[in-house]
């Protein structure tokens, strides 16, 4: 997670009618919460995933050939845009899914204290405004990446931080790479 680097430069907040689609560029980081009613995320050939008020769903690359679509009147979402850095670890950017939701019960503790702040730095003019939901955003992407972890919904080398023992491990090695390890 130290390896990614990434540059939020758009917090919106959007309602949206019955039926009416969320459009986000197919290609850019999104990363989004439903302040009230639902949306619901359509893919042939898959089943409607339906994300709801609290719900949170980052897009590391966009949201594809998903359509993102109100599925009750009055559907709010404050979107994050952001990119990742050209130095960022490109290896674990393509590791993660194309959709990650973090339901609210998972998130209650963070999500609605970090995009409260979000909208307050998104509504100020000050110097420095700019840079605050840059760093806002980091934010919130690394805590979803941490609670998607820990959910254990992760495979592969993601998959062993959700275990202690292996997290501990892959630490160690990180921090002393030359020495040799059994």
């Amino acid at each position: 997670l130290a390896q990614i680097r990434l540059t939020g430069d758009v917090v919106v907040p959007r309602t949206l009618t019955e039926g009416e689609h969320l459009d986000l560029v197919a290609d850019e980081a999104h990363v989004f919460v439903v302040a009230a009613g639902a949306l619901q995320i359509e893919d042939e050939g898959h089943m409607p995933v339906i994300v709801d008020t609290g719900h949170l769903v980052l897009l590391p690359r966009g949201p594809g050939d998903k359509r993102l679509v109100a599925s009750r009147p009055g559907a709010t979402v404050i979107i994050c845009r952001f990119w990742f850095d050209p130095d960022s670890l490109r290896a674990m950017i393509f590791a993660l899914p194309q959709i990650i939701h973090i339901r609210r019960a998972a998130g209650t503790e963070w999500i609605d204290g970090i995009f409260r702040f979000l909208m307050m730095e998104a509504g100020d003019v000050q110097p420095g405004g700019a840079l605050m939901i840059s760093r806002l955003i980091d934010l919130v992407v690394i805590r979803a990446l941490r609670t998607w972890v820990q959910q254990g919904q992760s495979s592969g080398w993601l998959g062993g931080l959700s275990d202690t023992r292996i997290a501990r491990s892959l630490k160690t090695i990180h921090e002393k790479p030359m020495q040799r390890w059994s």
